[in-house]
């Protein structure tokens, strides 16, 4: 055995300065990650919305030309000509006690899914509350008349502050 051998050491490992230099990197990486995913969320949340405003504008645009009228909240929901019952209170999703009744208004104005709306109280508020604001679920309607049509509106989280958007269908209020 040689004299260099034995003086030699051979402690492996990291130093407490690299051990923090990898901490910090991690960290700094990790919360980019977090606030571009969040973005994202945000994004997708606005653009279910706007997408659930849009298909259902669609609907009571097609209600309209197959009957001559703007649907009342629970024709919508029910998709026939003389329903029974109410429609939820404003800013609660769904059908409410409203039950079908007449004949059907036809294929083309069906909802798939009656609890993505909710009735609003008045025309120049968006009424969001609830289960209105989950995510860009759930969308509020607020019926003007017969003749004039419908405001639509859904919530775009893409801002700093989360903002009501509103669709108009026909005239609006």
């Amino acid at each position: 055995m040689t004299l260099t051998n034995i003086n030699k050491r051979s402690d492996r490992g990291f130093t407490i300065i690299e051990l923090l230099i990898v901490i910090v990197v991690i960290a700094i990486l990790a919360a980019i990650t977090i606030v571009a995913y969040n973005g994202i969320q945000n994004r997708a949340k606005t653009t279910s919305g706007n997408s659930l405003a849009a298909n259902i504008s669609k609907k009571i645009e097609a209600w309209n030309t197959v009957n001559s009228a703007y649907p009342t909240y629970c024709q919508l929901v029910t998709n026939s000509l003389s329903p029974t019952g109410a429609a939820p209170t404003a800013g609660t999703a769904g059908a409410g006690t409203c039950a079908a009744g007449g004949s059907t208004a036809g294929s083309e104005t069906k909802l798939d899914q009656v609890n993505s709306i909710a009735p609003a109280t008045n025309a120049t508020t968006s009424a969001q509350s609830g289960t209105v604001a989950n995510g860009g679920t759930v969308v509020t309607l607020h019926n003007c008349s017969a003749t004039l049509g419908y405001n639509i509106w859904y919530w775009d989280y893409s801002a700093s502050t989360p903002a009501a958007v509103k669709v108009t269908v026909g005239t609006g209020c």
